[in-house]
């Protein structure tokens, strides 16, 4: 439930802003396929890793992922707030994206 509200639109709406022009619908297909598997990976494997780990350290390890993937997009994907579609591809045909990171342009800013 947690992570439909937190992480899972990133999957939608960063796939949606990113990804060039010509190559956008095939782009947000694969991202959304992606984030299927991956939910389905959970849902999957949920039962045997709680028997394992018990049902409090599967959420445990559940979180710990979603932290790792919070700091990934906050600290590693360019902001896209503000700007166009255009900019964007801009941005991602540069050869280095993370000089274009929250870091990157908060100190290009400055």
């Amino acid at each position: 439930m947690f992570f439909n509200v937190g992480l899972c639109p990133v999957c939608w709406v960063y796939s949606a802003e990113i990804f060039p022009m010509k190559l956008r619908a095939v782009g947000a297909s694969i991202s959304v396929a992606v984030n299927r598997m991956m939910n389905a990976t959970v849902s999957m494997t949920f039962l045997s890793l709680s028997d394992a780990i018990t049902i409090g350290g599967a959420f445990y390890l559940y979180a710990g992922m979603a932290v790792v993937a919070l700091f990934f997009v906050y600290f590693c994907l360019p902001e896209t707030k503000g700007r166009s579609l255009e900019e964007m591809e801009e941005v991602f045909s540069k050869p280095d994206i993370a000089k274009n990171s929250k870091k990157g342009v908060e100190l290009a800013g400055s």
